[in-house]
């Protein structure tokens, strides 16, 4: 504070760089650090003690990749590393461990630093949205089932036994050679497939607890219930021997390929919809492509909510979501969750791009137990 306004101070700006610099970096309320080419921080801002209760001493000279969660420690370093192998702001997500063991779930921002070697980086503390976010969609589940049960309970209810009296009266009209029979004929008709078409909507929306066994069959019933309601081709392939995961995730699997099929239905104009659900090194691949009109930046910005929500739900689950272009046209949806990963908790998602390769700097990774 250098000068005076009435009672009230006035903040002068530095006047050097190297003062400007100081300034943003020590009083950012983001944790800020400079990594060293070794990985290790170099420097920290009074942030770090602030939220994580690391003082700078504490800090000095630790790997930045061991303080992240033991699941996250791998993706934090190909993270490094990706961000010493180009001239652009990359960014990442992982949980840091405080110094009486809290977790906080950050978002980074990476980029090499132009005047010497290493990585400046800022990470803001996505805790408490994350945690909104988890809530939100337990709350739109928990929603979702209740009208799906009330369907079942009370609409599916009625129009059985409208369908009974139906049926009954077409009988009647037939014993009678009664013209209007086949008219009563058809109308039972038509109430056995409205009967079959609630059952199945209340079923879409009551699918909270599917199990790992049943996730083919939700997500097969889920493909015949679209063909029935739209004019629209949807099928499942699915290998036939999955590994074990459990309800959270088989759940949430399901819920993002009813997103990705809804989101189709609604924006793409597409004639057939496939959904996959395999293994592959590794992996579940859960995908659903269509043969629509792609994901233009007007589709995106349609399909916001939906492709928001299929993103939260795999971050949910530690999980990769990737939307690109389908061939030769349409859009290809695909959630890759690692079956090592089963036992996490929330880890954050991570991307599916290749890892660095050898020409790259090489920042230390986390040795395999």
């Amino acid at each position: 504070m250098s000068g005076q306004c009435g009672s009230n101070p006035v903040w002068t700006a530095p006047t050097s760089d190297d003062a400007r610099f100081e300034s943003l970096f020590e009083l950012s309320s983001d944790l800020t650090c400079l990594i060293d080419v070794s990985g290790q921080l170099e420097r920290v801002n009074m942030s770090w003690e602030a939220r994580l209760g690391w003082t700078k001493a504490d800090l000095s000279r630790r790997r930045f990749v061991d303080l992240a969660h033991p699941d996250d420690r791998a993706a934090t370093a190909a993270a490094l590393c990706d961000a010493a192998a180009v001239a652009e702001t990359r960014g990442f997500e992982n949980r840091l461990r405080g110094k009486d063991g809290t977790e906080l779930r950050m978002i980074w921002s990476l980029a090499a630093s132009p005047l010497r070697p290493g990585i400046g980086a800022i990470g803001r503390d996505v805790t408490g949205e994350r945690r909104l976010q988890r809530e939100l969609i337990e709350a739109a589940d928990r929603e979702k089932g209740r009208i799906g049960r009330e369907l079942h309970d009370g609409l599916c209810q009625s129009l059985a036994g409208i369908c009974t009296l139906s049926a009954t009266l077409a009988r009647k009209l037939a014993g009678r050679d009664d013209p209007a029979a086949a008219a009563a004929a058809e109308l039972t008709a038509l109430l056995k497939q409205s009967v079959g078409d609630a059952r199945n909507l209340a079923r879409g929306l009551d699918w909270a607890g599917v199990t790992p066994s049943s996730l083919p069959l939700a997500l097969e019933t889920l493909a015949a219930n679209i063909g029935a309601l739209h004019p629209v081709s949807c099928i499942l392939l699915h290998d036939r021997h999955l590994p074990g995961l459990d309800a959270q995730v088989a759940t949430h699997l399901y819920r993002i390929a009813q997103e990705a099929v809804s989101n189709v239905i609604a924006h793409a104009k597409a004639t057939r919809i496939i959904i996959r659900l395999r293994y592959r090194k590794g992996r579940i691949l859960l995908s659903v492509v269509d043969n629509g009109i792609g994901m233009g930046e007007r589709r995106l910005e349609a399909a916001g909510i939906g492709l928001r929500s299929m993103e939260y739900r795999a971050r949910l689950i530690g999980a990769a979501l990737m939307v690109e272009p389908a061939s030769p046209r349409g859009t290809r949806v695909e959630c890759a969750w690692a079956v090592d990963a089963r036992t996490r908790n929330a880890a954050p998602a991570a991307t599916l791009s290749p890892p660095p390769s050898a020409t790259r700097p090489v920042y230390p990774r986390p040795a395999q137990t």
